[in-house]
């Protein structure tokens, strides 16, 4: 099957750390998108991350208020976030938000997170919610994998 590369939505103050982990993104094949200084929400119903990092500094000191955002709408709260802080632990710890992590966490064990949380992710959107069975996406994905093959195949469809 083809591999889809994974969009990660930045949105973070500090000039230095965006520009770094764009480049260690980019590296590790992820597509790394970066918000501007619109709002949060709006950019990512424009680019439909498959994870979004967002830094408590971003949009004067509004970081974390904007991951809220994004976590209480319906169609977004399923994009899983980490909220990078000074210290690591939230200022509120009622909210739902994926992970809470120090912006001084050394970018390797932040790659390794990031990782984890795409993959838990992915396999969580394609389940049957019914059944827990793999879902459409796997399915089609193996469909167009072997039309591309041209081999003979047969598939049935229930």
């Amino acid at each position: 099957m083809k591999k889809i590369k994974s969009k990660i939505l930045l949105a973070i103050h500090d000039p230095k750390l965006l520009k770094e982990l764009a480049a260690e993104l980019t590296s590790q094949s992820w597509v790394p998108v970066i918000c501007g200084k619109e709002a949060l929400v709006p950019s990512v119903f424009d680019e439909v991350p498959h994870l979004i990092i967002v830094d408590e500094d971003y949009n004067q000191g509004r970081g974390q208020k904007l991951a809220l955002e994004v976590k209480e709408d319906a169609v977004l709260q399923y994009i899983p976030i980490i909220l990078l802080t000074d210290i690591g632990i939230p200022l509120r710890r009622d909210k739902p938000i994926d992970f809470v992590l120090s912006k001084n966490t050394p970018i390797n064990e932040l790659l390794v997170i990031i990782k984890k949380v795409l993959q838990k992710n992915y396999n969580e959107l394609d389940l049957n919610p019914l059944s827990r069975l793999p879902g459409n996406r796997s399915t089609v994905l193996r469909v167009e994998d072997a039309l591309l093959s041209k081999k003979m195949f047969a598939v049935c469809w229930v």
